[in-house]
Formats: structure tokens, sequence, C-alpha cells
């Protein structure tokens, strides 16, 4: 998959986190990870299944202007604030921002209540940010909330994939723990 958070590479679909520990860190959210990641294996870059999902440009009723997606501050020398929680932005986690007026913040703030829901919900076991929607009254066009709805409900699948195959490896464990214990 190519994604503009990653222009360089493409990403790869990993169904477990290739790393020792079994876990890997988002450089979207910034949060850990424990199952499906688009992956660049060059770089070790990693993305959860939503925040690749997350529309790259966004509405809002508290700007004229659309917001952008941004994947890094583009000014390291000035600190950004949320235009309607006020918190800090941290400049290595991604936000919406109008490239005219300057407004926006948190993707937590202003990404689709859906995207918000898996992150919340279906991947609280990778330990993905707990995200509160500010304003849920955004608006979307219909092919775009259509495709995210399809990313989600894909996202949602998969990790359903991933939970049934620990499962069966860990039955497997059991198995051979069993018939190797028995030839003693």
């Amino acid at each position: 998959m190519d994604h503009p958070s990653h222009p360089a590479h493409t990403l790869r679909l990993e169904l477990t986190p290739p790393y020792p520990n079994g876990t890997f860190w988002c450089d979207g959210c910034g949060a850990a990870g424990a199952t499906f990641c688009l992956r660049c294996r060059e770089c070790s870059f990693d993305l959860h299944l939503p925040c690749a999902a997350i529309p790259q440009t966004v509405s809002h009723p508290s700007d004229i202007h659309p917001l952008y997606l941004f994947y890094k501050n583009p000014n390291p020398n000035l600190s950004y604030h949320c235009g309607l929680c006020h918190g800090t932005i941290d400049s290595f986690k991604w936000f919406y921002r109008c490239n005219i007026c300057n407004f926006g913040g948190h993707v937590g703030c202003f990404a689709p209540v859906q995207t918000l829901e898996v992150l919340s919900s279906g991947l609280r076991t990778q330990a993905a940010p707990a995200l509160t929607p500010q304003h849920p009254q955004l608006n979307y066009d219909a092919q775009a909330t259509n495709e995210m709805n399809d990313m989600l409900k894909f996202q949602k699948d998969m990790i359903q994939v991933q939970l049934e195959l620990r499962k069966q490896r860990i039955v497997g464990e059991i198995i051979r723990g069993a018939i190797r214990g028995s030839r003693l």
C-alpha cells in the first residue's frame, strides 16, 4: 500500500509485528500495537490499520476552510495548540491544520467518529489511545464515508482473525507440550 505519510516506500501488511517483543510503535498515533500493521521493512515505519485510514482532509464547523492531515510539525520552531481542546500538539504525532488560518488540532479532536471508535475499542488490546471526539458533527462526502466504513470493517475483521490465530497457536503449544510430557 502506498501511503502519503511514507512516500519513499510501499507499506506491506504484516500479520504479526516483526519485532522480538511482538509489538510495534505506530508512527501515526504513537501508540503500541500488537496485531496487524502496515510496515515499511526498509525504514521500520509502522502504522495501525485505522491510522492509515484517517482522512487526509476534513471539514469542521469551526473553520470555513478544509483541514489537512499533517504527518509532522512543518515548523519545529513553532509549538501548535489544538483549536478545540487547547492542548499542545506533540510534534511527532499527526494533526489536522488549515493552511490558510492555521486553525487545527489533534487527530482525536477532528477525526471521524467511526475512526475514533475503532481506535478506542477494537485496538484497545494494542494500547491504542482512547480518543474522545470533541465535535462529531463533521462533514464528509458519501464516497469518503463509505470507503472509511469499509476500511474500518476490514480492520475489525482482521482483529478477529488475529485473535483466532493467537488462540490456535496457544492451543497448538499446549498440545505439543502435552505430547512431549507424555513421552517422558
